[in-house]
């Protein structure tokens, strides 16, 4: 496709000085985001440079950087991200990390969120001596909730993205957010638990299935009966900022002469299946924790990886 031709171009041929004039915006649809990349044989920062004029239109078209600088300079925001995943990336990064859903949504909720204006009577109703999980039970889904923050100030943003950093922020999206919104959007649930829970609980896949505004719901673990408006998304890089430096060029020098490459990994449930499959089918999988340079070392040689150690307790890949 012409979209594509750009990248397709810088990508195939590396002795092309990058970054190169940027081509007519009308010929950088959102389609060049999908050039396909030759696999093992384009290191990190040649991708990054030969998607950046694609990328950067994107982002002007869409009216995207206003919902960046916004998340950028909301310090609950970022003092919680940065806690959890390290800084902020840029935006025009390419790779993908926990918090990069959030730099273009117009709304959202995060998992460290202040809570409800309320919290602190919430907590004191339970008494001096309950703990503070069990004085904020009966209000679990009214503490991650979702606040006026709806920049810029809309329709400005082409986005229409929701995220849900945390499972019980879906009630008050559910009941308080969708029923005022004139445009569809889509929905993206962070958490390690499966996504719809089961039919009794308090989002069921029924209630799911039949949110009007929703064009389309995406989780970390879609759970097996889900309806077929959700769908897996990657959670991304754990520690992304760490990552830049790492990929220095070894990702695309160093021979892959593993086929698959399966530990360590934490060992929940149903990766304990997954292990067992695997070791009988032939693979060495090791569940002992190694040093972070051995396994940059270990994923740089390998051609696949089961359930690599991340953020989260399952992996979207286990899914597939």
């Amino acid at each position: 496709p012409v979209e594509q031709q750009h990248v397709a171009a810088c990508l195939r041929n590396q002795s092309l000085p990058c970054p190169q004039p940027c081509p007519p915006a009308a010929t950088l649809g959102r389609h060049c985001l999908t050039t396909p990349i030759p696999a093992f044989g384009v290191p990190y920062r040649r991708i990054r440079c030969c998607f950046g004029c694609c990328l950067r239109q994107f982002i002007a078209a869409h009216n995207l950087t206003a919902n960046y600088d916004f998340w950028a300079a909301n310090t609950a925001f970022r003092a919680s991200n940065e806690k959890v995943f390290g800084a902020l990336p840029e935006i025009t990064e390419v790779l993908l990390g926990p918090n990069m859903y959030h730099m273009f949504s117009d709304m959202g909720t995060w998992l460290d969120q202040l809570p409800h204006p309320s919290w602190p009577k919430w907590l004191r109703s339970g008494g001096p001596k309950a703990p503070q999980a069990h004085a904020l039970s009966s209000h679990w889904n009214e503490l991650f909730w979702f606040a006026n923050i709806n920049f810029p100030p809309l329709p400005a943003s082409r986005s229409r993205l929701i995220v849900c950093g945390h499972k019980n922020s879906v009630k008050p999206l559910l009941s308080r957010v969708l029923p005022t919104l004139k445009w569809p959007v889509t929905v993206v649930v962070h958490d390690d638990e499966e996504f719809p829970l089961q039919e009794f609980s308090r989002y069921p896949p029924s209630a799911i299935g039949k949110a009007r505004g929703v064009r389309q719901w995406y989780t970390n673990n879609p759970a097996k009966r889900a309806p077929r408006s959700v769908r897996a998304l990657p959670l991304g890089l754990s520690r992304l900022p760490m990552w830049p430096a790492v990929l220095d060029g070894r990702e695309t020098a160093t021979p892959r002469t593993t086929l698959l490459y399966c530990g360590p990994m934490n060992l929940f449930p149903a990766r304990r299946r997954m292990l067992r499959a695997l070791r009988a089918n032939g693979f060495p999988c090791n569940t002992t924790r190694v040093p972070r340079a051995e396994f940059v070392a270990a994923l740089f040689a390998s051609k696949f990886v089961a359930a690599a150690h991340g953020h989260g307790w399952n992996s979207h890949r286990e899914r597939e």
